[in-house]
């Protein structure tokens, strides 16, 4: 233990010093010292809360788009290019939420985050799939927005992918069909419909998280979605999880580590780069099917609805059959 440094105190002539004197001196520098200990410790703290703080992700939101949230992880490095996921809400219309769930496991892995919000000013109602189905949908409009993140940011383009859950997988069932000259691979979690009926202009390598309870996995429509992936050889991996509803399996993603699962899986695929001419689709506003020589024609007993059928089948959804297994 440290001694106390002891004053030294002037001497009566003839009297011995007064020893209570300098015990009150000494401990009041005692109490000093202690103070400034307990100053050090907590400046000590302060200084470890602020350097996990510069450890954890940065959150920038409002950008690239209002109400869009984009997520840096903490090992960014300007000199090396990032992956970059693109997480695309539900019906629920929150991009903050999604963004919680993968936010964490992209930081781990040095990945980008990019979760836009459906654009109300464009005339989406707050879900994705029912914009698709609107008059006022832009199809490139989200391409636009991942320029916005490259013009900004280093990513690796060979290395950029796409995520949603409900209703947002259920937009992907065009979306990334449609841009797979763009996306190097997709996750579905309890969505996905069948819009885009004939092979991507690449291969697109798909994840669908599912739960034996979900009523989106009980439509049937996700499958019929894996099924032209399939079909056209694209690698495709199903999971099913026993017992989860549709709420069940998304909280999976964190409770069980299904978003470092399914990250994983995602990024064992990369692409060639792409352009910026490469963002637009077959159809700038009304899901069609994509036609042309880029087009991979789909295996014999697989046909390309008409026109009019698709029409038709338009017409079916805005009445209630894209709401299959819906509440």
């Amino acid at each position: 233990m440290e001694r106390a440094k002891l004053t030294r105190l002037p001497l009566a002539r003839g009297r011995p010093p007064d020893r209570d004197r300098v015990a009150r001196v000494a401990g009041r520098r005692l109490s000093r010292r202690s103070w400034l200990r307990a100053i050090c410790s907590v400046l000590m703290a302060l200084g470890l809360m602020i350097g996990a703080a510069s450890s954890s992700a940065s959150t920038i939101s409002d950008f690239p788009c209002p109400g869009c949230v984009l997520s840096v992880p903490p090992g960014y490095n300007p000199a090396r290019p990032a992956p970059l996921l693109i997480a695309l809400h539900g019906d629920e219309g929150n991009p903050g939420y999604i963004s919680s769930v993968w936010d964490p496991v992209a930081d781990q892995l040095g990945a980008l985050v990019l979760s836009p919000e459906c654009p109300k000013v464009l005339g989406c109602p707050g879900s994705w799939w029912g914009w698709l189905e609107s008059g006022t949908y832009d199809d490139a409009w989200l391409g636009d927005q991942v320029d916005q993140v490259e013009a900004h940011y280093h990513v690796d383009r060979t290395r950029e992918y796409l995520t949603g859950w409900s209703g947002g997988a259920d937009f992907l069932g065009w979306f990334a069909l449609a841009h797979a000259d763009r996306f190097a691979a997709a996750a579905f979690v309890v969505g996905g419909v069948p819009y885009y009926q004939t092979c991507p202009v690449n291969p697109l390598p798909a994840y669908f998280l599912m739960g034996s309870k979900d009523f989106r996995y009980a439509s049937g429509q996700p499958a019929q979605v894996q099924a032209i992936l399939n079909a056209c050889g694209d690698p495709t991996q199903l999971t099913v999880l026993p017992g989860q509803d549709h709420s069940g399996t998304i909280a999976s993603l964190s409770s069980q580590n299904y978003a470092t699962s399914l990250l994983n899986w995602l990024e064992q695929y990369a692409r060639g780069a792409a352009s910026a001419d490469s963002v637009s689709s077959p159809s700038p506003s009304v899901p069609t099917i994509a036609t042309g020589p880029a087009a991979r024609a789909l295996p014999p007993g697989r046909h390309k609805r008409s026109h009019k059928h698709r029409k038709h089948r338009a017409r079916r959804h805005r009445t209630g059959y894209h709401r299959v297994g819906r509440g």
